[in-house]
């Protein structure tokens, strides 16, 4: 082989290798994000504070005062819970609470219990409304014990979220299933889902808590997922759980070494005492993103609801960012006495009332595992813009290598030549 045949012949290999680097690359960079899930870059604090404030009872505000004391950065709303709702008269240590949260630029949700969609609607109605007339600045509602498995559950849902969004504009509305959505179908009808209410152990090692439907999935729904964790039982224990909630898109969190565990003197609720590592949690979202909510307006009620509130909600609007929360009513109302039964108990230095709110309110995770329900899962059947990617890189890696080839056999063929001359 004489040199300028050997240049011709080597020429041709670089090219042909250059080919295939370029195919491998091209494959590479297509299939990269399907054995890879996106993160959350974004993530912060939502409390559900169903620790009684101590501000003239003269026992310590420990869970309050570190609540305040992360800041709005950290902690940019809470859920509050005088009594299993509103209660029946106003706790001046409620609005008092309410008063120092606000004026650190924090926001507030009221939080009602229906349980599992049984309480009568028009009655969860009025939960609403003594929530705003009650108390000032509410910034939206927290509903308890949700479902989404059957028509008539996703139809109540979806009438008490248009209620509160046609009666108080502007409102924040969490739904709380605590567990997987199974499908997509309750998501027009909440701002927030609580679809993770479980252990530090079940949460970690459980895969049955990784997202699960197409929803989930999708980093640009993390400002619309919620992950509750308790019994963590050191810092780093809690930090793994911080890197896996912002795998599976949880744009909201709140992880509590307190346990759901009545033995060794704990009272049951687990959301009624501070948690040990609460200073690490609120430096972790202060070095994240802060999590927006995107506040969505009425939406029509699905096919078949009957309209329970007459409020004739015909066209979808487009979510808008967050608006301040609206001043009560009845501004009066917020200095008048409470007596519920939540106050005295924890006047007395009690904390059963807490407990109990919290025992009524935990039925609707059962052992907090996921509810297996893989006939109702919408899964992710829709082609998308990657496989359209991944058909293009196919086709590509075939003509580069057709082209490699038809090189190769006539570098083949010029040699053979060669040496038959």
């Amino acid at each position: 082989m004489n040199s300028e045949h050997k240049h011709k012949v080597n020429a041709v290999w670089r090219l042909t290798a250059g080919m295939v680097a370029a195919a491998s690359m091209i494959v590479g960079q297509v299939l990269a994000p399907v054995g890879a899930q996106a993160a959350t870059s974004s993530q912060s604090i939502l409390p559900p504070a169903y620790s009684y404030p101590h501000r003239t009872t003269g026992k310590p505000n420990t869970y309050w005062n570190a609540t305040v004391q992360a800041g709005e950065r950290a902690v940019p709303w809470v859920v509050m819970n005088p009594n299993n709702g509103p209660g029946d008269r106003v706790d001046e240590n409620y609005t008092g609470q309410i008063d120092e949260v606000t004026s650190k630029k924090m926001k507030y949700v009221g939080y009602v219990i229906h349980h599992y969609q049984t309480v009568d609607i028009k009655t969860m109605a009025k939960q609403v409304d003594k929530w705003y007339s009650m108390y000032k600045n509410v910034g939206g509602i927290f509903f308890d014990t949700v479902r989404a498995q059957t028509p008539e559950q996703i139809c109540y849902a979806a009438n008490l979220y248009n209620y509160v969004k046609v009666k108080h504009p502007g409102a924040l509305v969490i739904q709380n299933p605590g567990t997987h959505l199974p499908d997509d179908k309750l998501v027009p009808y909440g701002d927030i889902f609580l679809n993770a209410e479980t252990t530090a152990t079940e949460y970690l090692n459980n895969a049955d808590w990784n997202p699960k439907t197409a929803w989930e999935k999708d980093p640009a729904n993390a400002a619309k997922q919620y992950h509750v964790v308790r019994d963590v039982t050191s810092k780093e224990q809690q930090a793994q759980l911080i890197a896996k909630s912002r795998e599976r898109n949880a744009g909201w969190i709140y992880f509590t070494s307190d346990t759901e565990s009545t033995a060794g003197g704990h009272d049951g609720n687990p959301y009624d005492d501070l948690s040990r590592f609460f200073g690490d949690m609120a430096s972790s979202a202060r070095s994240a993103q802060q999590t927006q909510p995107i506040i969505g307006k009425p939406v029509p009620l699905p096919a078949g609801c009957t309209d329970e509130f007459n409020l004739k909600v015909t066209a979808t609007s487009h979510a808008t960012p967050a608006q301040p929360p609206r001043t009560a009513t009845g501004s009066s109302a917020s200095s008048s006495a409470h007596s519920s039964a939540r106050s005295q108990a924890s006047t007395q230095g009690s904390s059963q009332s807490s407990a109990q709110a919290h025992a009524q309110a935990q039925a609707h995770t059962g052992s907090n595992q996921p509810q297996q329900s893989a006939g109702l899962q919408a899964p992710n059947t829709g082609f998308g813009k990657q496989g359209i990617g991944l058909i293009v890189a196919i086709i590509a890696t075939l003509v580069i290598a057709a082209t490699a080839a038809v090189l190769y056999l006539r570098s083949r063929r010029f040699r053979s030549r060669k040496y038959r001359q």
